[in-house]
């Protein structure tokens, strides 16, 4: 908690530098000034980015008496490389941290490994070659389980409070972008579907849809967007889990920043406002801090 206020702070000293200086010089490349999260921008050939993501959210399984609470932090290192001006190539390692509340009011905290994710993207259109505005972009990427299995005092814990799914995920997206400065646009749907894991579940078809709408008419700008998903139901040894899947759907805001060259900061908070989940599930707020450097 005092590192995310430390964080709070430095950054809004920062945005006090002279604002003309504040254009990372990596988006002269582009020749488009917008300010995008790592994996979303605009490629070119050797373009190298890193970043490190802090991720808080809360989830309650079941309800009244029953209820288990999470309460989960994440911090998300990562890399995404250019090999080209149509290519990238990014690889993600999360951190977890977990606090769990059980009905009897018992408390476990535990850190792991989560499950390491490798991304591929490819431009498949392109508008213009400098500062393009329209950009149409093919995801495909992996879910690879380097999460170890959890367990509690009775030797199991449940699939929902794992730190991660026990099985290949492989998923695939497509992502359109429009850039009109200082003005963008961001929409992005994709599927992740699991296999059979170690833990004997076999997880449900998702399907995910970002939308994302960008302001900057500096060095500071304004995020806002909608975002949602559909989970299937999950399987366990081949049978469907009726208490599992169903959809919910966010709305986030946020502000992004470029307080010192090739740098990019963003805060975001996602609110549920929508929610249809089986089996007692719902979802709490999230929160969600980054930074990321161009090298």
């Amino acid at each position: 908690m005092v590192a995310r206020f430390a964080l709070v702070a430095s950054v809004l000293g920062a945005l006090a530098l002279d604002a003309a200086a504040a254009r990372a010089c990596s988006t002269c490349t582009v020749g488009d000034p917008t300010l995008t999260a790592l994996g979303v921008g605009q490629p070119y050939a050797d373009r190298l980015r890193l970043s490190a993501t802090a991720r808080q959210r809360r989830e309650t399984l079941g309800t009244g008496a029953e209820a288990t609470e999470l309460l989960e932090h994440r911090v998300e290192l990562a890399a995404a490389w250019s090999p080209s001006d149509r290519w990238v190539l990014s690889v993600l390692v999360p951190l977890v941290q977990q606090r769990v509340t059980f009905p009897n009011l018992a408390r476990e905290r535990r850190f792991n490994l989560g499950d390491l994710e490798l991304r591929a993207r490819l431009v498949v259109f392109r508008d213009r070659d400098l500062a393009p505005r329209h950009l149409v972009s093919v995801l495909l990427g992996l879910e690879v389980p380097t999460a170890p299995r959890l367990r509690d005092s009775a030797g199991q814990t449940p699939y929902e409070l794992q730190s991660g799914s026990g099985s290949l995920d492989p998923f695939a997206g497509v992502l359109y972008s429009r850039f009109a400065a200082p003005h963008s646009v961001h929409l992005l749907a994709a599927v992740t579907t699991p296999t059979p894991g170690r833990f004997g579940v076999t997880g449900g078809v998702s399907g995910r849809w970002m939308t994302r709408y960008q302001w900057q008419p500096r060095a500071v700008g304004l995020e806002l967007g909608v975002d949602a998903r559909l989970d299937g139901m999950d399987r366990v040894g081949g049978v469907r889990d009726l208490e599992s899947g169903g959809a919910v759907m966010w709305v986030v805001g946020g502000l992004v920043a470029s307080p010192v060259t090739d740098v990019a900061l963003r805060f975001i908070a996602a609110m549920p406002v929508l929610q249809s989940l089986r089996g007692g599930h719902e979802e709490g707020l999230a929160l969600m801090a980054s930074v990321t450097l161009d090298v």
